[in-house]
């Protein structure tokens, strides 16, 4: 759990760096260590739910931001 701040420190670096964790494990929300490694990010917006939802919260951040959609997903 403690690699997520790291990774986090590593990619945004500046105020103007934005970015994404996606966490694809579902014990992330139905198990107690996965609500306390939650609690131990930085504030942020949480989306949760099937792939469809998620992958669309996704894209919106992605277009607010102007990063445009993943060439994996066309």
């Amino acid at each position: 759990m403690a690699e997520l701040p790291a990774i986090k420190r590593r990619l945004i670096r500046t105020k103007s760096d934005v970015g994404a964790v996606v966490l694809l494990d579902r014990r992330v929300v139905t198990k107690r260590y996965g609500a306390a490694m939650l609690e131990g990010l930085p504030p942020a917006s949480k989306a949760i739910g099937n792939w469809q939802d998620v992958r669309r919260e996704l894209e919106e951040f992605f277009a607010m931001h102007s990063i445009g959609t993943p060439l994996s997903w066309s």
